[in-house]
């Protein structure tokens, strides 16, 4: 393992909108055989529910980088994460996930904490006035860690899986320690140090053997089948690492990798014949065969691609099954960016935009049951006005439908059974609850009236027990008092009006995206 340092990156990203095709007869997947292959869109959560990101809290207790040295203690939420997010890559990779082991982030700690008060090296020199114990315990770390500098503890997985400095492009030993088949645990540990010139250190504990992974013929850097072209550069190189139990030792002068861009039929042919020389541009070729993680690895790097879009074939040639036999490696990518992985819709609806305003609302009146949709379920309707029998009926559901006491009612525009019947029982219970009194002198109740904005807010003011205004409403003002005063003020000084009530026409018709937009600030804000 060779050191790693922040590297600053530019790229440009396209958008594939090619399909991935049927893979080949002779083509195979890389990784284990038990770890099934992601869609587009799964990745996509894969990677949204595992982020890079750091967590509010940092540390328990900061570490001392000066005497006297202490290792103090990481939020156990951050070293989690940086492991979600390591076995999110491996998963894309086809590989097990790998466990936070609490024994080795402690010694990884004593890594990072020497790292951030000397050097940046696996074998750092001992500050003056550590004491030799706590040297030793970081030397031990450091010297069996992948280490990084300049990130926070949660970037690095992605970190060591990039590669792409000249000193590190020849063995690409920190990925190929990420992807070791065999890994079963890990440590973080991590180091702040304000004066140093990297600040934030990282010492990765990652040599361990005690994993039990399932079949595989090779391991692939970008894997076989859809792959985030988020995650690779231009400066890059692609790695696959032969199972030594199933193929013999590669020889650079025997193998031959030969690359083909789908969309124009660009051809890239790496070999032991060509003589390469590692930078941060240009192709590259290397096979290396040191103990890192595994040691049957084939390193290439194609030329003049500013970012990967679409389909690539890779094809080795060369190689030798573990009987002898000549054998061929062949198996495609197909790189997508996250963003394009997913409909720009809230699902299941083809109305409501993620962007919208109102998105988040109407997620949660789905997930809640409040409502599931006009039509067949497939639109929202979001500007489509409700009849005071759906907003009752709304505020039912969300009650999660309680039987109201009796199914008599005072109202003389209800019909007995028929058409009533879907409504009925909200609406009984409304009234047993005080949250409606019907309309004009109380003998009706209007259900096919358009339900204006007061009597929204009025009836979600009296289902939550009508709770108080927070201060004077200058909305409220607007209006004579009247019986929807109260509602009206609680709603703007809580914010369930969201702000926009500036140009707020009280008495018209409440469309169907407002309707749920107050319900969901005025129940979970």
């Amino acid at each position: 393992m060779k050191k790693l340092a922040s590297l600053a990156l530019a790229l440009a990203l396209c958008v594939s909108l090619l399909p991935f095709p049927a893979a080949a007869a002779d083509e195979t997947d890389s990784g284990c055989a038990d770890v099934p292959k992601l869609t587009k869109e799964e990745i996509y959560d894969l990677l949204e529910d595992n982020p890079n990101t750091m967590p509010s809290t940092v540390f328990d207790a900061e570490p001392s980088v000066t005497a006297p040295y202490s290792t103090g203690a990481v939020n156990m939420n951050a070293l989690q994460r940086a492991v979600d997010r390591l076995n999110a890559l491996r998963q894309l990779a086809g590989l097990p996930p790998v466990a936070l082991d609490a024994a080795l982030c402690e010694e990884a700690q004593y890594g990072a904490v020497l790292l951030a008060a000397s050097d940046f090296s696996h074998r750092p020199a001992k500050p003056d006035d550590m004491e030799e114990a706590f040297y030793e315990r970081g030397k031990a770390a450091t010297s069996s860690s992948n280490i990084s500098a300049g990130r926070y503890v949660t970037a690095t997985p992605d970190a060591f899986m990039n590669d792409a400095d000249p000193s590190n492009m020849t063995s690409v030993g920190h990925r190929r320690w990420q992807l070791n088949p065999t890994l079963g645990k890990v440590g973080f540990g991590y180091a702040f140090n304000a004066n140093s010139y990297y600040h934030r250190y990282t010492s990765e504990v990652i040599k361990d053997r005690s994993g039990k992974p399932g079949d595989y013929d090779y391991i692939a850097w970008p894997s076989s089948g859809n792959f985030p072209e988020d995650l690779i550069w231009w400066n890059i190189p692609w790695s696959v690492t032969l199972n030594p139990s199933k193929y013999q030792q590669p020889n650079a002068s025997d193998v031959t990798v030969t690359l083909t861009r789908a969309s124009d039929g660009r051809t890239w042919t790496f070999s032991g014949a060509k003589s390469y020389t590692a930078a941060t541009r240009g192709e590259y070729f290397n096979v290396e065969t040191s103990g890192y993680g595994v040691p049957n690895c084939i390193i290439f790097r194609p030329d003049e691609v500013e970012s990967y879009e679409g389909v690539y074939t890779v094809e080795i040639t060369g190689i030798r099954t573990a009987s002898g036999a000549a054998a061929t490696l062949r198996y495609s990518v197909d790189f997508f960016l996250l963003a394009d992985a997913v409909s720009p819709y809230v699902e299941p609806f083809t109305d409501v935009c993620k962007t919208d305003s109102y998105a988040d609302a109407v997620k949660w009146a789905v997930t809640s049951g409040v409502t599931k949709g006009t039509g067949d379920g497939t639109t929202f309707s979001p500007d489509m006005t409700c009849s005071r029998a759906q907003v009752v009926t709304f505020l039912w559901n969300l009650a999660h439908q309680p039987a109201p006491q009796s199914t008599e009612h005072p109202f003389t525009d209800i019909p007995a059974g028929g058409l009533s019947d879907w409504y009925l029982k909200a609406m009984c219970w409304a009234v047993e609850q005080s949250i409606t009194t019907g309309t004009g002198d109380g003998a009706t109740f209007s259900p096919d009236d358009p339900c204006t904005r007061e009597q929204v807010l009025t009836f979600l003011h009296r289902y939550l027990n009508s709770p108080a205004a927070k201060g004077e409403s200058e909305l409220a003002n607007r209006y004579v008092t009247d019986w929807y005063t109260p509602a009206l003020a609680w709603a703007q000084t809580n914010g369930v009006l969201g702000g926009y009530w500036y140009d707020f026409n009280l008495f018209t018709p409440c469309p169907r995206a407002d309707i749920v937009s107050y319900m969901y600030r005025a129940v979970t804000e």
